[in-house]
Parts: structure tokens; sequence; C-alpha cells
């Protein structure tokens, strides 16, 4: 689908380019990830013409008005997000009776959920029972979800009976929930299940058509996408298209899809268009689905809108990617028969009016460190432990949950290659099938004779793929294999400079719409894509084929040293936030080149690469990626000529100061001073001389510590490195903390804090607050201390430097024991020392001590089985655990300079 818009993209500014991109990779309106849908329970026409809102699946919600307001307003969001309509009382028409309004509506709805907690509700005059317990009784014969509001100290008696009469009856039960948003993921929850089991259940309807081939194994994790199907096609949709990469399961999807409506008497159609690449093709398919006969020149077209025009019925279309060219029939049969539904499998929109797409995901995996029970609940382990079972090997044991795992990983939780690769367990165990799994794509070649030929080998169902695309999108594809973690605009750009590619941004979008790249045409630092794991591998596959490989290497390594440089001084000088989003989401690609460079004896290219961003990998907390790439330059470092040995100290010198190796990076540090000279860049000597004189600070070295951080101070400002200024400003904050001046320290911060906030630097403002408040502690201002935490979390923002986020946990893990909260102390150092251990990260050595020392008096002031309880609870919650810590501080205004106190220890963090 061409771009939107006249005239040449290239000549496009990058902004418009991108606003292009984003209206090319969404061509039709998509439907949200619904989750739930089910069958319209035909209910009878109320009196006095009351009618609710619309005529979507109804969800009556009981409960009284004022206490639970906002638990009624999770309730509404739960059920709106599944594309039901939620029925409240206060939606109401005024003009009607309460009584007869709430009964009108009740008798519209098809599904009842109450809430409860502590209050009865009113009895009106001349009633015996209230509103609340009416509608329960009205709701007879309808699904119920019921839930109940614990603890309730005050629930009245009345409720207390009617919730027993509840608790007895054997066809109700209810589930307790603590707040409103534990209520809204239950909702959410048991809907999408009640739904999708009535329509998968089939009481009482008659028996699908033979026409249906019957499914020969069970459908696994796909409850959410199935029951989003029927809420869709139930909903009214005319035409639901399933969009995804081969063998996501689309085909197997759509036929339990079918197999649902069809037990619900629904006339349900398919048409496999396996092998049709021409619309005659495909609609002769369809009127063979028809059981129509062809009569002289009657066009199928018209023919299959004659059988299909007369009573409601859903047509499955099944590999629609392979005639795009038929859209125009589907169309005209769409508008000839106004009661016809398709629901088609397709890897691209077909981009017809009405066209709605659901996309089909790849099964989600298990978390890390799941044993054999975590692999049986994640849907993707699940997958592969059930077909593993039927393929009658021996079954998987709890020592085989980390091969699994990891199986399922690299097959990016793809259906069709989790269930050919599962059936070779009769011959490997997981462990063996994991050592074979570097050409994932030929390892899972086979199936079945009842498999299509097309799904028995991954490689197989991407080469069809590949098949329908245009050769300018065929040689992007190869081309995007290079990248190891998604790409931008510009990536795009450098492997398209050649013109083989075409238009690159059409091409891209074929690729989107071929569901072989998915978009994410808002991520913070412009529209980024990525490429399935496996797709990414038969991509390079095809790169190698084309014998392209070393020139489209060359302009990614040129792309990528130009992107570095570009980002070296605004990484240092202001706009820092923008630049670190988007090396962080590079980092992988720039890690993986600079191990290219290295491979190839280019030392110097890859410390160029990893030197240029190396604010952006230290801030974003991602220094263990970088880690190894650094050790392997080292293994090789007495060959390399000085500058490169200076880079190569410094950098490797700075990893092991983040990582806690104090003597390593003492070492390598202050090598990197005495070659700095030759290197002829001011980082490499101002950067060692300020670690250098952390690390003095820490082992009481307080001249040292200062000579350094007065030298690289003066090298900073002479170069105008406004970040590195405010870093000297912030470790000599620290100097004039653990020498007791706290006014002192506190200006120095305060200075620091100042530059932050002109290069709009959030890392670094955050980082001087949580100094600010650590010194309001010390002096015990706690008041001030919470408002600067809380200030620290509001100039980080949602997901991002999670490092800091550990500081300022070990911020308020300080303040909770200065406020007699041990417990809550224990709970924030655990997240904080739960993000660290996931990073590889400790505190900078002149704050370790203090964390340390906050540590050790949380465990003294508990019970060793409370304090590990409370930090167990906190390393489970990690950065979470931060938005309760940010409610303790209500204003966002730091606090204001400190005069001098005597004795204070250096600050947290």
């Amino acid at each position: 689908m061409p771009l939107p818009g006249a005239g040449d993209p290239r000549r496009l500014d990058r902004g418009a380019r991108s606003l292009a991109l984003r209206a090319a990779c969404a061509p039709v309106r998509y439907v949200a990830q619904v989750r739930v849908g089910g069958p319209r329970i035909t209910a009878p026409e109320p009196a006095g013409g009351i009618r609710t809102p619309d005529q979507r699946l109804r969800v009556f919600v009981s409960s009284t008005l004022a206490e639970l307001s906002p638990e009624r307003q999770a309730a509404r969001a739960a059920i709106e997000s599944l594309r039901l309509s939620p029925v409240l009382f206060e939606a109401g028409a005024r003009p009607h009776p309460p009584r007869a309004l709430y009964r009108a509506y009740l008798a519209q709805s098809e599904i009842f959920v109450g809430l409860y907690w502590e209050r009865y509700g009113w009895v009106s005059p001349g009633e015996e029972i209230s509103g609340l317990e009416d509608e329960y009784r009205l709701s007879e014969g309808l699904p119920r979800l019921l839930y109940v509001k614990e603890p309730a100290p005050q629930r009245e008696p009345r409720l207390r009976e009617l919730l027993d009469r509840v608790k007895r009856d054997d066809q109700t039960s209810y589930r307790k929930f603590a707040d409103a948003e534990e209520l809204r993921r239950l909702v959410a929850d048991d809907l999408a299940l009640l739904l999708a089991e009535r329509f998968g259940s089939g009481r009482g309807r008659p028996a699908p058509a033979p026409r249906l081939p019957a499914p020969i194994s069970s459908l696994v994790g796909r409850e959410e996408e199935l029951a989003g199907i029927l809420a869709a096609l139930l909903g009214g949709t005319r035409m639901l298209t399933l969009t995804g990469p081969g063998g996501v399961g689309k085909t197997r999807l759509a036929l339990e899809a079918a197999w649902a409506l069809s037990r619900q008497g629904r006339d349900v159609w398919p048409a496999w268009l396996d092998g049709a690449t021409e619309p005659d093709q495909a609609l002769a398919r369809v009127a063979q689905a028809l059981d129509l006969r062809p009569q002289g020149g009657r066009p199928p077209l018209e023919a299959a809108a004659e059988v299909l025009r007369g009573s409601p019925a859903v047509l499955l279309l099944d590999n629609l990617e392979q005639v795009p060219a038929v859209a125009a029939q589907v169309a005209t049969l769409l508008a000839s028969c106004p009661a016809l539904q398709i629901l088609a499998t397709s890897r691209r929109p077909l981009g017809i009016a009405g066209e709605q797409v659901l996309r089909v995901r790849p099964l989600p995996g298990p978390g890390a460190g799941s044993g054999l029970r975590g692999l049986a609940e994640a849907p993707a382990t699940r997958l592969f432990l059930e077909r593993a079972r039927a393929a009658g090997g021996p079954p998987p044991g709890e020592a085989d949950a980390p091969a699994v795992a990891e199986i399922v990983r690299r097959l990016d939780g793809l259906p069709l290659a989790i269930e050919l690769i599962a059936a070779r367990t009769r011959v490997l165990s997981p462990a063996a099938l994991l050592e074979h799994l570097a050409d994932r794509l030929d390892l899972v070649a086979g199936g079945g004779e009842d498999v299509p030929r097309r799904q028995r080998a991954l490689r197989a169902s991407f080469d069809a793929s590949f098949g329908l695309l245009a050769p300018g999108e065929q040689a992007l594809l190869a081309r995007l294999g290079v990248f190891a973690a998604g790409f931008g605009l510009d990536a795009v750009e450098a492997v398209c400079a050649d013109g083989a590619c075409g238009d690159e941004l059409e091409a891209l979008s074929a690729l989107v719409n071929h569901s072989l790249v998915e978009a994410d045409p808002l991520a913070p630092a412009g529209p980024r894509f990525r490429m399935l794991e496996t797709v990414r591998a038969y991509a390079r596959d095809r790169l190698a084929e084309r014998g392209e490989a070393t020139t489209v290497h060359r302009s990614v390594l040129d792309h990528q040293l130009d992107l570095a440089g570009r980002a070296a001084w605004p990484l240092r000088r202001g706009g820092q936030r923008r630049w670190v989003e988007l090396l962080s989401a590079e980092l992988p690609n720039l890690v993986a080149t600079a191990r290219a460079c290295l491979s190839a004896g280019d030392v110097g290219t890859a410390l160029r690469l990893l030197g240029d961003t190396s604010v952006a990998w230290w801030v974003s907390g991602q220094v263990l990626e970088v880690a190894g790439i650094l050790a392997l330059a080292e293994a090789g470092a007495a060959t390399l000529p000085a500058p490169d040995r200076a880079r190569l100290d410094w950098l490797a010198g700075k990893v092991h100061f983040l990582t806690g190796d104090d003597e390593g990076a003492e070492e390598r540090l202050r090598r990197a001073v005495a070659g700095a000279p030759a290197t002829g860049d001011h980082r490499c000597r101002a950067d060692a001389q300020a670690l250098l004189a952390n690390l003095a600070l820490r082992r009481d070295r307080a001249e040292e510590a200062r000579a350094r951080a007065d030298d690289a101070l003066a090298a900073f400002q002479e170069a105008g490195d406004r970040w590195g200024i405010a870093q000297t400003l912030d470790l000599e904050g620290m100097l004039r903390a653990q020498g007791g001046d706290l006014g002192a320290a506190a200006a120095r911060h305060q200075e620091a804090l100042a530059i932050a906030r002109t290069l709009e630097n959030e890392h670094l403002e955050a980082q001087q607050l949580v100094r600010l408040a650590s010194l309001a502690v010390a002096r015990g201002s706690l008041a001030a201390a919470g408002e600067a935490l809380a200030a620290a979390v509001d100039a980080l923002g949602p997901g991002r430097y999670e490092e800091m986020r550990a500081q300022c946990l070990e911020g308020y893990g300080a303040l909770a024991l200065a406020e007699g909260d041990p417990l809550g102390a224990a709970e924030l150092l655990g997240a904080a020392g739960g993000i660290r251990a996931r990073l590889g990260l400790l505190p900078f050595p002149a704050a370790r001590a203090a964390v340390a020392a906050a540590v050790a008096t949380a465990r003294a002031r508990l019970a060793i089985v409370d304090f590990r309880a409370a930090w167990a609870r906190g390393e489970g919650a990690g950065v979470n655990r931060l938005a309760a810590a940010r409610r303790r501080g209500e204003g966002v205004a730091p606090p204001a300079p400190l005069g001098g106190a005597a004795g204070a220890a250096p600050p947290t963090g």
C-alpha cells in the first residue's frame, strides 16, 4: 500500500515522514485487543419503552452507589475495554421511576455483575427489600458474577444475610476483592472466561455442520483472542480479518471460532484458499464451499451472493493474503448480502471499507526462572508440554524447565514452530533440542501428513510469505535481518541507500501489512520496528543468498558511527532524554556491531561506538550489555595503539566502577588518566578523574578525592561539558557531606540541580534531589526529604532510568528508618536490591556505606524472619514499590538549601 500524500517521500522532512509512515502502518481500523465476547441472549421487550443506550452485549452492574463509586467506575472500565456495554443505574433517564428504570435495564441485559461491601441499600416505602436485593432476585436466569469487598468491619446485617443466602446457593458463588484495581482485573478476566465457555459449550444448540473440519488438537492459550473474535462478530462487525506472521495460529483460531458460532446455530461456510492466486480461483473455492455447481457462464460471485443473501451467515475465508486482488469481489459480496459476515485469515489486511483487524500475537512465554509449574501456566510452554506429551516421548521433568523455556523464547512463541519441535521430543530431550536449535527454521521442518504442505516447516511458511512480496520488499526484508533489536527510520534509509529497495517507506509499509515486521509508531524516540527472531533468521538467510551481507553491514556500521557521533555532545550538554531513549533501544545493535568490529580486528571503531554513547548506557542501566564487549577488547589490549588503550581503560574502568569492582576500576582508571593526552578526548581524563575521586572518597582519602575532583572540574569547564560539571559538583557535595558541612553540601547539589534543569536532564535532576533528600534526613527535616524524593520520582517519569529508581527507593528506605518504620524500610531497600541485582549495578562507592548501614539498621530492628519476608516482598515488587513510596511525599518542590549540622552520614543513593 503506497504512503498517503504526493511526491517523493525522500523529500519529506523527518517529522512528515514519521507521520506518513504511521498512516501507512495503519491502513484499516484495528480492533483493540478485545478479550471477550459471547452470544446475545434474547431479552423480553421492556415495559414502557425504556431502552439501553446501545444494543451490544449488555452487562448490568448492581451495587449501592455512594460507597462503591470507584468500584463501579472500575467495573465500567473493564466492561468497556472488552467492547461490551455496561448498564448502570446512574446512566438512565431521570423521568422514569428508579425501580422501573433498573428493572427495565435489567430485563435488557445479558449478564449480571453484583458489587457488595457494607451497605444493604435503601428500602423504599411499601417495600420489604432494598433495590440491591431486588436486582439480585430479578437476575435469576442470567449468568451472575458477584464480587464482595473485604474487609468490611461495618457490614449491615441484612447484607450479611443476603450474602449468606448467596453462599448457600449452589448455583452462585462470589469472589472477594480489596480495591478498585483488583476488581477491574477480576471482572475482565471472569467475563472472558464466562463468555468463551458459553460459546464453546454449545449446550442445547444444534451440532455444527459437517462442512467444518474437526480440530485434531486442543486450542491452547487463545481464550482471550477467541472471545474477542466472538465479541466483534456479535457486535455487528461485517468483516473481521485475523492477521499475523506465518505460524502464529490464525487458521486454528478461526476454526475454533467457527465451531463456537456453529454450536450456537449460526450458519458457517469455510472456504480454504490454499493454492488460489487469482480472484476467479478464490471465488470458485467459495462456490465450492457453498455446494454450488457451475451453471453455464454464470459468475461464481453472483451465484454465491444469491445463496448468502437470504439469511445470516458467516463466511470463513482462510489464507486470503494469497489473493489480494479479490478485494473488490469481497466488498461486492458484503454489499449485496446485508446479513453476511466474513471471518478471514491473512498475513495482511485486505484494506476494504468496513474491515476490522485483530492481530494475532505469538503466545506469551514464562517468566525468568520458572519451574515446571510455571511452564504449565504460560501459554507458549503449556503448548510445548501438551504436544510433547502427545508425541509419546518421555515427559519433560523439572530439570528440563530451563531448556523448554529457552526453546520457546527462541521460537518467539510461534505455535506452529512450538508444535513441530515438540514432536521431536520422541527422540531428543529438551536440552538436546536446544543444542540443535541454531538453525531453528530447518529444525522445525516436518509435520504429519494431515498438516498442510505449507505448514510442515516454518521455512516453507516464510517462503510463502516471501513469494508474495515485490522485489524491493524482498530486498528490504533481507537487509533488515542485520538488526539485532529493531530499527528506526534512519536505519531503514541507511540499508536502502543504493536504491535496491525502491521507495523504502512504501516497502516497509508492505512488510508491516504482511505481518513480517511489527511497527510501534508511537515509540518515545520516534517510530520503531522489529521482527520476530524466527523471521529475522529467515531474513539473514535470504541476505546471504543475495550476496549482500558485507555491503549491508558496512552501511549499518556507517549509520551507527554517525548516530553515536551525533549523540556524544547532546548527551553531555542538553537534550539527553531523547538520545537516551533512542540509544537504549539501539544498544543491542551497537553492541552487535562493536562485537563484529572486534572480530575483524577493528578495536578502535568499537571503542568509538561505545565511548560516544557511554552516558546513555550508564544512565539507562545497560552496563552489563557493554561489559562483555570490553572484556573481549581487553584480551588483546597489549597490541593496541596508545589512544585506543587509554579509551579502553577509561570505558572498562567505568564498567568496573559501576559493577562494584573497586580495585579493577582504580587500576584501569589510573592508566586512563596517564594515557589520556594521546586521545585528544577531554572525556577520557576528566571522567576517569571524577570516578577516581569517588573511589578515594569511599576509602577516606579526602585530600586525594578533592584534588582529583578539582582537576576533573577544570577539564569539564574548559570543554564546556555541563553534564560533567554537574557530576563533579555532585561529587563535591558528597565530599562536603562526609566532612560534616551539610550546608556547603546542599549548596553544591542545588547548583548541580539547577544545571540539570537547564539541560532538561531528568536523570541528573533526580540524582540531585535524592542527594538533597539524604541531607534532609540527616538534618531531621523529614517532610523536606519526602518532598524531594517525590520530586525525584516525578522527574524520572514512567519506565525510564531503573538504576536511578533504585537510588530513589534507597532514599525512601532511609526516610522510613528515620520515621520509625523498619518494616517499610526493609521492603523499600529490598526493592532497590532487586533492581540492582537484575542490572548488575551497585551504588556509587561513596554512597555504598550509607546503603549498607541502612540495611543493617533495618535488620537489627526486626526479627530476622520479618526482615527476610519484607525484603522478599520488596524484591518481588521492584520498581512498582516506588509508586506507593511516592505517595508518602505530597509536594514536588525540592527542599531549600540546608544549613550546616555536624555529624551527617554520607547521602544515600
